[in-house]
């Protein structure tokens, strides 16, 4: 994350001291859950939770209130690594390769795009967009090939939906 900050010309500066809040979660919020089976989207629920009734403040929640609050403006409903290329860089890259039906598979989802076809057998990074379910940057050789959707979320109108049911897989 510093390199992907630094690479956009933002000055990075370290600090020794852990914020407050960052030892209280390492102190016994963290035993509390410790013995608990949660997954990655329970846990983000789990945590939001908690720093809303504790701090008085949940990202989640903060997030879904900004969304319904700015969802006329036209550009809030668009995704921020689309908008801002720098940004791919910090979401989470996972390994995949060109199928033969020029798909990638990636979390039991299939991202499609035109241009795979030419990649077929490729090893490629797949980078998840946080805006929405359907949407994930396809790349080879640390470049971007395409903004590739999830075959599983087209609508029979040829949209997407933005969301899978019941969260990420």
């Amino acid at each position: 994350m510093q390199q992907s900050i630094e690479d956009v010309g933002l000055p990075v500066q370290r600090t020794a001291a852990i914020p407050a809040i960052l030892e209280h979660l390492r102190g016994t919020w963290t035993k509390d859950i410790a013995d608990k089976p949660v997954f990655q989207q329970a846990f983000a629920r789990l945590l939001n939770t908690y720093l809303r009734r504790v701090h008085g403040y949940g990202p989640l929640t903060a997030q879904k209130e900004r969304q319904h609050a700015h969802a006329h403006l036209t550009g809030y409903t668009r995704d921020p690594a689309w908008q801002f290329p720098a940004l791919r860089r910090l979401l989470p890259a996972q390994p995949g390769i060109v199928g033969e039906d020029g798909a990638v598979e990636c979390e039991e989802l299939h991202f499609e795009d035109s241009l795979l076809a030419y990649w077929k057998g490729q090893p490629v990074m797949v980078r998840r967009s946080l805006h929405s379910d359907a949407a994930a940057y396809i790349y080879a050789n640390d470049e971007m090939l395409c903004l590739a959707m999830a075959r599983e979320l087209r609508r029979s109108d040829g949209s997407y939906r933005t969301r899978l049911p019941g969260g990420k897989p």
